[in-house]
């Protein structure tokens, strides 16, 4: 509980610190925006004031005032117009002796906004072609306004600065007035192109801004003081929290330390998951265990770091967790038994573990993921596989035990009980029989020795297999030879059927195999295809070359093997015998054998078989060396 208490708190304090960042930064948008808008209003202050002086022009010069002139008194500032000498009633003089003079449009303007603007201190200014009075002869820029005023302008306005000053001035275009004619005779108005002016500062609108925004910018500092004093004001309480938890803080500090001696120095990995099956945490011993760094088994996909059988297994457990927490079965998450898997070390072996899991809560109780802990059991599982293939090896002696006392106690009697009883018929009658019966009970007495030969041959053969006294030395071999000597040995049997074997191997294959070993396995192979082949018929032994091994098959059109009795070829304590076409019996030994020194070659031995139609024995042995 202090633990968490103590982080929280510094959590706190590095929310308020974003707190403070994102105060200013809120303070200082505000700022900014207010600036523009009071920009954008001072904007509007002037265009209102250039729209109220441009309307009170409009409203005077197109008034009667202009059309029909106005009187003024004589005084020290207002004289007599020398230009408007031709108008008749220029000057008029009232009862009381004042003169009143008439006014020019200029003078009429100026007089109404000395009146209308006292405070804005507005100067007017005539200027225009072909002036009559010298004053409004206009300037270089005057001359190029003029020009502009031409194209149908109806206003020019432009700021400048004059002597640190700020200034804004409006041109108004004059043109075709009947003022002009009415009071310059003999004056056409249409050779006539002139422009008013009105110009008057903008200091004070200036002023007025800058005020608003010094305004604004104290009640914007102001704003953010407050805030900002409050922060701290909460960062001092928290402060004053912190160094009161400053034991708990070393203890934790203390305790957190005893804790990290004792994960990095066990053997065991602990480790979290989310929910979406992704890492968390996982403890160095994972280094010791797997050859990856925390980080880097972090980021390892699960699929890469285990076997894809331990893989499937996991998404499995995984999906049925899902299951278990959708369906509120909280009880079966939480009672989870130990999982073996297998991990994938970095130098790619196999290591074999074993891991327990329990769920992790958030401070709601929801379930916010698991934990758990892998122990590596590989010598565990090492020995335990080693019991088991004892175990295997244990079963198969004991199938061979059975099996060769099996043969001893029923397969070993019978030939000699054949011989035995047919001599002794043979003595007994020895005189009663005529020589074709004799000849018979002969015969009989040859196949129950040769059986009884063959069986024995067999038995310690597939004995010394077994005991491992038999020695395994390869040498290159040519396999056309071999076949034809093995030929050689069956040659009464192979006569007393009228078979005929062909020998389609090349005379120069060879093969890199124990001679004795070859020799037993062709001779096993040829023996049993002559035993289930039918009387003048034929059998043939190919071989063929691949991928530096040499492939033998010998090929028989006799009454073949069922699907059934396939499965039990090559099996010790499955294995079967059936008696050929002339009634010859067979020990089940000899493709055993075969099988056995197949082995030791490193080869394979297969077969393909159909009922009535014949046998393919297949064998690979490797190619001849150089």
């Amino acid at each position: 509980m202090a633990n968490n208490s103590v982080f929280h708190n510094i959590r706190i304090k590095q929310h308020y610190i974003i707190f403070i960042i994102s105060w200013t930064i809120i303070n200082i948008i505000i700022f900014v925006s207010g600036f523009l808008l009071i920009k954008n209003k001072t904007n509007d202050i002037l265009e209102v004031h250039k729209q109220t002086v441009l309307n009170t022009f409009s409203d005077i010069y197109f008034s009667g005032f202009v059309q029909n002139g106005i009187y003024t008194k004589i005084n020290s500032k207002i004289k007599a117009n020398p230009f408007l000498k031709s108008v008749k009633e220029r000057d008029i003089v009232l009862d009381n002796k004042d003169t009143l003079t008439l006014l020019s449009p200029r003078q009429i303007i100026e007089q109404f906004f000395n009146k209308l603007h006292k405070n804005n201190q507005i100067k007017i200014r005539m200027f225009g072609e072909n002036p009559l009075n010298t004053e409004n002869t206009p300037t270089k820029t005057e001359i190029g306004i003029l020009n502009g005023l031409k194209n149908d302008t109806t206003t020019i306005s432009h700021s400048f600065t004059e002597n640190g000053k700020d200034y804004y001035q409006l041109i108004k275009p004059l043109k075709k007035q009947e003022s002009c004619s009415k009071c310059h005779t003999n004056f056409n108005s249409d050779n006539y192109l002139g422009a008013i002016s009105f110009t008057f500062p903008i200091d004070i609108i200036n002023k007025k801004q800058q005020g608003l925004l010094h305004i604004f910018s104290i009640i914007i500092f102001i704003i953010w003081l407050i805030g900002v004093l409050f922060l701290l004001l909460s960062l001092s309480k928290i402060n004053k929290a912190l160094a009161g938890n400053k034991l708990i803080v070393e203890k934790l500090k203390k305790s957190e330390s005893k804790y990290r001696i004792i994960v990095n120095n066990m053997s065991d990995v602990i480790w979290k998951m989310d929910t979406q099956m992704r890492f968390t945490y996982i403890s160095p011993s994972i280094e010791k265990l797997t050859g990856y760094t925390p980080e880097e088994y972090m980021q390892t996909p699960l699929n890469v770091s285990h076997t894809a059988k331990s893989y499937d297994n996991i998404l499995t457990l995984f999906k049925k967790g899902l299951k278990d927490l959708e369906e509120g079965n909280i009880e079966a998450l939480k009672h989870i038994k130990p999982i073996e898997e297998e991990l994938i070390h970095k130098n790619k072996n196999i290591i074999y573990t074993e891991f327990t899991t329990s769920l992790t809560f958030d401070n709601n109780a929801k379930i916010n993921g698991i934990q758990g802990v892998t122990r590596d059991i590989t010598k565990r599982k090492i020995i335990s596989n080693k019991l088991y293939e004892s175990e295997k090896e244990l079963k198969k002696l004991i199938a061979t035990k059975d099996k060769f006392f099996s043969i001893i106690a029923h397969d070993l009697k019978n030939p000699f009980n054949a011989l035995i009883g047919f001599s002794n018929l043979l003595v007994e009658n020895y005189n009663e029989y005529d020589d074709e019966k004799k000849l018979e009970f002969i015969d009989l007495i040859e196949k129950s020795a040769v059986q009884g030969y063959e069986l024995l041959q067999n038995l310690l053969e597939w004995a010394r297999t077994q005991t491992g006294r038999i020695e395994f030395n390869p040498e290159n071999v040519n396999l056309n030879e071999a076949i034809n000597e093995c030929i050689d040995l069956v040659s009464l049997a192979k006569k007393s059927k009228r078979i005929e074997i062909v020998n389609h191997t090349s005379i120069i294959t060879m093969v890199f195999a124990d001679r004795y070993m070859l020799k037993s396995i062709l001779y096993n192979l040829i023996n049993n295809a002559i035993k289930f082949s039918e009387k003048e018929s034929q059998i043939d032994i190919y071989s063929e070359e691949k991928n530096n091994f040499i492939q033998i098959t010998v090929k028989d059109t006799g009454i073949g093997i069922s699907k059934e009795n396939l499965a039990k070829l090559f099996k010790l304590d499955e294995s079967f015998s059936t008696k050929g076409t002339n009634s010859e019996k067979g020990t089940g030994l000899g493709l055993i054998i075969c099988k056995e020194f197949v082995k030791r070659h490193k080869g394979e031995i297969s077969v393909t078989s159909e009922l009535n139609k014949g046998s393919e024995f297949i064998i690979t042995l490797p190619g001849a060396r150089l």
